[in-house]
């Protein structure tokens, strides 16, 4: 700042004056006298040594110009106009500072009080500008008047050699030119970055578009290849509509493109558009899989109509082919109805069949799982023998499969059950229930605990069955006895007379069980009732000492009879080896005795009836009473041996019959000497008198009294 400047500033303030000066202040310095003044908006001074007043000092004012505005000339310039004042002191001069954008702050210009204007150029694109404009004069300057504006935006224009070329062949970029409104912008020049875009890569991935020079010289708004610009080629890749784009690299408002047509390279490979997808066996694929015909760089070709084939990679579809083929329509070959029957993973090979030689593509891997059917396939069939109680091994296994004979990867429950059973009864089968894993259902514990040969056991998943080989169960090892027969009854004796009783071998399951080797021992006894058991082999045989059978080998069973000297509840008990479980059977011996039946009679003289015939109660010896004969006459009667529930065998020498008193006539023994229900019959003459006759039979004997 001059002096003068440093001077006005410390005396001036912001007093106003209406229609007269008002002297602030003043100064002596060396010679020179100054008094400086405000006066309105505008500066006035007195200085005795100016050179536009050398005679003495007098008052001027220094006025800005009325107005100022900024309108724009292109991308680049601004033109800031002003309107002058009305008076100006001589050799006063306006000037233009750029006040704010890019460079500020900057003087535009200084010019004479007769220009009205001044340019700002190599301004940037589309970018806002503030201005001051004010009088100077000397050191001295009045007070600034503002004006704005913002440059222009051009748009770049670009001129190609052709609007349409073939795919990885270059074309020419003529120029590239910014043009404001239609019309060329001469203010947009210099060096400019430009950054190419707008192309994109090959379809393939496989090549980049190739772009002109970044760097590009515009003159009077042109920039034109070779002089402005080199190398100027552009390659697009991508068949179809395409756009060239130019963008300033500073000013990115400043941009322009270009349409272009990219038709696509002759057909050089196949490939899958669409790949194939995973599908169920019996059912064609979700997604069936499409080809196309394409150029070197990816692009499709459009006008293509090959053959093209596909080739499964193993096995064939459902159409019993391995092989399925369709014509390109557009260039894309679409396939429908592919179907795969057998699990397993799979890829397709695209084959093209007309000239030329293209080439090939293979498909990504799918996967082909069990169909929606269902049947079932013993893996492992139960083992032909087993032990009753041991689970089967190797253990039998069963697929559930689709209905092409796919193993599914289902994990419903499969269910064995014994569909043959040649020995009735129940089988005893556990473990026969089993979830499946992936499609397979293994039974570890699979056990049967009845034997029997001839089982066939059925597999079933509740939608389809299957039926097994047949196969045998032994019983187990023998471990306890039980006795066949249920229950016994019948007469005390002290002779074997009850009987045949039979006793078995069985294994834990009661499954019969042969003896082998000598045979099993068996011991019995008595272990429960009154009186003496005893036992033999046959029917009122000699009694065993010691009480003991044996099972023969190759048979489980063995017989032997029983009897016990007294009436009531008994039981026998049939013990064997050590370790086997014994088994014990309850009977009821019955109080024995003789029954007499009259079987005819004569009534003699003084008789009033039918003889009557009266017996005491059931036991080892009895009585009975004939009374009612008269006088004379001849009895038939017979004795049998029987106890209350009935007559009973025996076999022994005929009965001894004895009688007292007067018995004129004979006895006669009918029957022989082994009898049941008939016993014994005798006959006699009897008279008035009474006759006791004895009958005796194997300890039981019976008196019989007859009387008129």
């Amino acid at each position: 700042m001059s002096f003068y400047d440093s001077l006005s500033a410390s005396l001036t303030g912001p007093s106003r004056f209406s229609g007269r000066v008002r002297a602030i202040g003043m100064m002596l310095l060396g010679g020179l006298s100054l008094v400086v003044l405000q006066a309105g908006s505008a500066q006035a001074f007195f200085d005795s040594n100016d050179q536009a007043n050398p005679a003495g000092a007098s008052a001027a004012v220094l006025s800005p110009p009325v107005s100022a505005s900024a309108s724009v000339l292109g991308s680049g310039a601004l033109q800031i106009s002003w309107e002058p004042a009305v008076s100006q002191l001589v050799g006063a001069q306006y000037q233009v500072v750029r006040t704010s954008g890019a460079g500020s702050p900057l003087t535009v210009c200084t010019v004479s009080a007769a220009v009205i204007s001044c340019t700002d150029s190599g301004l940037l694109p589309g970018t806002a500008y503030g201005y001051n404009v004010g009088a100077v004069l000397h050191n001295w300057r009045s007070p600034v008047v503002p004006a704005a504006g913002t440059t222009a935006i051009p748009t770049l224009s670009i001129s190609l050699s052709s609007a349409s070329t073939v795919a990885g062949t270059a074309l020419n970029v003529d120029s590239v030119t910014a043009q404001v409104g239609g019309l060329t912008d001469p203010t947009y020049g210099g060096l400019r970055t430009m950054i190419w875009s707008g192309l994109a890569s090959s379809p393939s991935a496989s090549s980049m578009p190739i772009y002109p020079s970044s760097s590009l010289t515009f003159v009077n708004g042109v920039a034109a290849s070779g002089a402005g610009f080199a190398p100027a080629g552009v390659t697009p890749y991508a068949a179809g509509a395409a756009t060239l784009v130019a963008t300033d690299a500073v000013s990115s408002a400043v941009t322009g493109s270009v349409n272009l047509t990219v038709t696509n390279a002759p057909a050089a490979a196949l490939a899958f558009s669409t790949q194939p997808s995973n599908g169920l066996a019996g059912e064609a694929l979700g997604t069936q899989p499409a080809v196309v015909v394409q150029d070197a760089y990816g692009n499709l070709v459009v006008g293509s109509i090959d053959l093209v084939q596909l080739t499964l990679s193993s096995g064939t579809f459902a159409s019993g082919l391995s092989t399925a083929a369709t014509n390109a329509v557009g260039g894309l070959a679409s396939f429908s109805g592919l179907q795969v029957n057998l699990t397993g993973s799979y890829t397709l090979l695209a084959t093209d069949l007309d000239p030329p030689t293209l080439l090939n593509a293979t498909s990504s891997s799918f996967t082909i799982s069990p169909g929606t059917g269902s049947s079932l396939q013993f893996v492992q069939q139960p083992a032909a023998l087993t032990v009753a109680g041991v689970s089967m091994s190797p253990a039998p296994s069963v697929r559930i499969l689709d209905q092409f004979g796919n193993l599914t990867t289902r994990t419903s429950t499969v269910t064995l059950s014994v569909s043959t059973n040649p020995c009735g009864g129940v089988p005893g089968l556990s473990g026969n229930g089993v979830n499946a894993v992936n499609g397979l259902a293994t039974f570890t514990s699979l056990q049967l605990t009845k034997s029997c040969a001839g089982y066939v056991l059925q597999a079933t998943n509740g939608v389809a069955t299957l039926d097994s080989t047949g196969f045998a169960i032994d019983p187990a090892a023998a471990s306890k006895l039980a006795f066949v027969t249920t229950t016994f009854s019948g007469p005390n004796s002290a002779t074997a007379n009850l009987g045949p009783i039979t006793v078995q071998q069985r294994d834990q399951f009661d499954n019969p069980v042969n003896a082998s080797g000598a045979g099993t021992t068996v011991s019995l006894s008595q272990t429960a009732g009154t009186g003496t058991g005893v036992f033999a082999t046959t029917l009122l045989g000699t009694t065993l000492s010691p009480a003991q059978v044996t099972i023969p080998a190759a048979s489980s069973t063995v017989s032997f009879f029983f009897a016990s000297n007294e009436p009531g509840a008994k039981t026998i008990t049939a013990s064997g080896p050590l370790g086997f479980v014994s088994a014990s059977l309850n009977g009821d011996i019955i109080a024995a005795g003789l029954e007499l039946t009259p079987l005819a009679y004569v009534v003699g003289p003084g008789s009033t009836g039918a003889p009557t015939v009266t017996c005491t109660a059931m036991g080892p010896n009895r009585t009975c009473n004939v009374t009612g004969l008269g006088n004379g006459g001849l009895v038939v009667f017979s004795v049998r041996f029987a106890t209350a529930s009935g007559p009973f065998s025996y076999s022994a020498s005929a009965s001894t019959i004895t009688g007292t008193g007067p018995i004129p006539g004979t006895t006669t023994i009918l029957g022989g000497a082994s009898t049941s229900s008939t016993g014994l019959a005798a006959s006699h003459n009897v008279d008035p008198a009474t006759t006791t006759v004895h009958f005796a039979q194997g300890g039981y004997t019976i008196t019989v009294i007859v009387s008129n």
